[in-house]
């Protein structure tokens, strides 16, 4: 476990999410 940043198809920084007992919890989120 532990944060994994996820990006879009364009390379562009998504959301910081930290998996967590199976599931993703989202930490921050950059629109």
């Amino acid at each position: 476990a532990g944060a994994v940043a996820v990006f879009d198809p364009a390379g562009q920084f998504l959301a910081l999410v930290e998996e967590q007992k199976g599931k993703a919890k989202s930490l921050a989120v950059f629109g």
